[in-house]
């Protein structure tokens, strides 16, 4: 098997969040429908991580509004877009080595 990763944003259920958050996520994919997306993807985030694990992906970094704000945007920015829901996952399958020489 050699390496896979996958990389993908998502948001947690809508009643995860104030109903201002609700009302905004809500029109976000109201918008993204109309312009043919399929719209906002929604996780439960430990039920996510235990789905990832089943598959088969070890390494798996779930990088919640928080994280990224922190990571991306000043410490004293208001973000009240998308982001301030938004979720970003990496997940990875180790390469497993072929010690009996099969290829596979």
């Amino acid at each position: 098997m050699r390496d896979a990763e996958v990389t993908f944003d998502y948001i947690e259920p809508l009643e995860n969040y104030r109903p201002a958050q609700k009302d905004y996520l809500t029109a976000v994919q109201d918008i993204a429908k109309a312009q043919g997306e399929s719209g906002l993807t929604f996780y439960d985030p430990s039920a996510l991580l235990e789905q990832l694990r089943h598959i088969g992906f070890c390494q798996i970094e779930d990088h919640t509004p928080e994280d990224l704000k922190r990571r991306y945007f000043d410490k004293n920015a208001s973000v009240t877009s998308e982001l301030s829901a938004m979720h970003m996952v990496r997940a990875r399958v180790r390469r497993v080595i072929d010690i009996a020489g099969t290829g596979l």
